[in-house]
């Protein structure tokens, strides 16, 4: 019986060791998948700068306003001047201040 016992704890050891050595090779592998998504993930993000820039040079107004030229299109401002107010518009603007002194 004294040698049954002893079976017993040896073979759960075993099956506890091996268990232990799936579980780190388990580990082992997620962490080379982690390894392989993270320079997946930072060859994106590099490629996603690279369409970053090259969308600022076919925006840039250096491209853009030959081909406004070449098509003979009106250039518009992004910002627009606020308008000239001619006289008659300044004048309805102010109060009366002539008051008629008694």
């Amino acid at each position: 019986m004294h040698t049954a016992r002893v079976l017993y704890v040896l073979g759960v050891l075993t099956a506890l060791a091996l268990w232990v050595l799936w579980q780190a090779a388990l580990l082992k592998q997620a962490g080379y998948r982690v390894d392989r998504l993270q320079r997946q993930a930072d060859e994106c993000r590099a490629e996603i700068d690279k369409y970053k820039v090259q969308i600022s040079k076919l925006e840039g107004p250096q491209r853009v306003v030959p081909m406004v030229e070449k098509l003979k299109l009106k250039l518009v401002p992004l910002v627009p001047d606020p308008e000239p107010k001619d006289e008659q518009d300044e004048q309805a603007e102010k109060p009366d201040t002539d008051v008629a002194e008694d």
